[in-house]
C-alpha cells in the first residue's frame, strides 16, 4: 500500500468499528486494504502534493457510506427503508426504531466526514453540483434494492442493469479525482464522464460474479446473475456473457484514451483490470 493509503485508511479506524459493529458480517480488510487499493489503481491520475491523501480519504469515506447503506437497501437481516427513506428525503421524520435511528446517525456521520473530506480539496466548489447529482444516482441506486424487497416480483435484468452499478461509485469517485485536478476542457471532460461510467459497469459486473455465491445464501435479490437465473438463464453462460461485457468495456475505455488528452484514460482502463483482480483476491471480504 502506498503512503498515501496508508495515511487516509488510518484515519477511518473509528467509521471502520461503527460499520463493523452494527454489520458484523462485513470484513475490516473490505475498508482498510480493498477499498484503499481499489482507489488508488483506478485513480483518473496519480494525485500529487497535498490533495493526494484527501482525495483518497473522501473516496474511501465514499466507500464507506455506500457499503453500509447497500446493507441497509438490500441484505435481509440489515435491511432498513425507514432509514434510507429519512436519509433520501423521502420522509421528513426521524425514524422512531431504535435501530433505524442508529442506522441514520451512523450513515449521517460519516456523509459528514465525506463532505468535511472534500471540502478540503482545491477544486470542491467547481464540482460540488456535480458530485451532489453523482450522489443522488446512487441514492436512486439504494432505493430500487430496497423497493425490490417491498414489491415481490420487480426485479428485472433492465432495471438492474442500468441501476446496479451506480451502487459501486466509480462515477462519483471520479469526480473526488476531478476536485483535485480541476476543470477539464472539451471533449477531455465528456470522455472521463464516459470513462468512468464504463469503468463504473466494468466494476458492478465483477462485484456481481465474485458476491454471487455469498449473496445466494444471505437471499440478496440485487444480484443481476441471480436476477437472470430467476427468469430462465444459464447461470454460467450468463457469467460468460458478463465476463465478456466486462472486456469490451474495457477495450472502450482505452479506445476514449486514445483522444482524451489531459488524462490517461489508458491508464484507467489498467486500473479497472487491477480492480477486477481485487476482487478475485478479496472475495471473501466483499
Amino acid at each position: 500500500m502506498t503512503e498515501a493509503a496508508r495515511s487516509a485508511s488510518s484515519g477511518e479506524d473509528q467509521i471502520v468499528t461503527m460499520i463493523t459493529n452494527l454489520h458484523p458480517h462485513r470484513s475490516r480488510r473490505l475498508f482498510t486494504e480493498f477499498l484503499p487499493h481499489g482507489y488508488v489503481a483506478t485513480a483518473l491520475s496519480k494525485p500529487t502534493g497535498i490533495d493526494a491523501p484527501g482525495v483518497l480519504r473522501a473516496k474511501i469515506l465514499l466507500g464507506s457510506l455506500i457499503t453500509f447503506q447497500d446493507d441497509l437497501a438490500d441484505h435481509p437481516k440489515y435491511y432498513d427503508m425507514l432509514a434510507l427513506d429519512y436519509l433520501y428525503g423521502q420522509s421528513p421524520t426521524l425514524p422512531l426504531d431504535p435501530r433505524s435511528r442508529l442506522n441514520v446517525l451512523t450513515s449521517e456521520a460519516i456523509t459528514r466526514e465525506l463532505w468535511s473530506s472534500m471540502r478540503g480539496l482545491r477544486h470542491f466548489t467547481f464540482y460540488e453540483a456535480l458530485m451532489r447529482f453523482d450522489l443522488d444516482q446512487i441514492a436512486g441506486a439504494n432505493r430500487f434494492s430496497g423497493l425490490q424487497r417491498q414489491y415481490s416480483g420487480l426485479s428485472n435484468l433492465t432495471e438492474s442493469k442500468h441501476f446496479g452499478p451506480f451502487n459501486m461509485g466509480m462515477v462519483a469517485a471520479g469526480t473526488i479525482d476531478l476536485m483535485s485536478l480541476g476543470p477539464q476542457q472539451t471533449p477531455d471532460f465528456a470522455m472521463i464522464r464516459e470513462a468512468t461510467y464504463l469503468g463504473q459497469r466494468a466494476g458492478r459486473i465483477s462485484n456481481v460474479a465474485e458476491t454471487l455465491q455469498r449473496e445466494a445464501s444471505e437471499g440478496d435479490l440485487s444480484n443481476e446473475a441471480l436476477i437472470a437465473t430467476s427468469r430462465g438463464h444459464d447461470q454460467r453462460e450468463y457469467l460468460a456473457a458478463l465476463a465478456a461485457e466486462r472486456k469490451k468495456l474495457i477495450a472502450d475505455i482505452r479506445r476514449l484514451g486514445h483522444e482524451a488528452r489531459a488524462i490517461d484514460l489508458d491508464q484507467y482502463a489498467t486500473g479497472i483490470e487491477t480492480l477486477h483482480g481485487l476482487h478475485l483476491a478479496y472475495e471473501r471480504d466483499l
